[in-house]
């Protein structure tokens, strides 16, 4: 993730990524684990949080969207 792209287009680009695997025979379970670091770093302090209270190996794409998307919301944007 850039430092000034928004959470909408990263997922989008996530989503992209997940599709082509899908496409070449990946098979991609719903709840994955998911790789935080490639989250800028201005989500830094968001991550700590989310590593400490979720179950990582159960937190869903989506779930994780909704996540981001009402923290940079109540941040003020990308």
């Amino acid at each position: 993730m850039h430092n000034d792209e928004s959470v909408a287009n990263y997922f989008l680009h996530v989503d992209e990524i997940v599709n082509c695997m899908k496409n070449l025979g990946e098979e991609i379970k719903e709840a994955v684990v998911v790789d935080l670091r490639s989250l800028s770093p201005r989500f830094e302090s968001k991550v700590s949080a989310i590593e400490e209270k979720e179950n990582l190996r159960n937190l869903t794409m989506s779930q994780l969207h909704q996540i981001l998307t009402a923290y940079e919301m109540r941040k003020g944007g990308p």
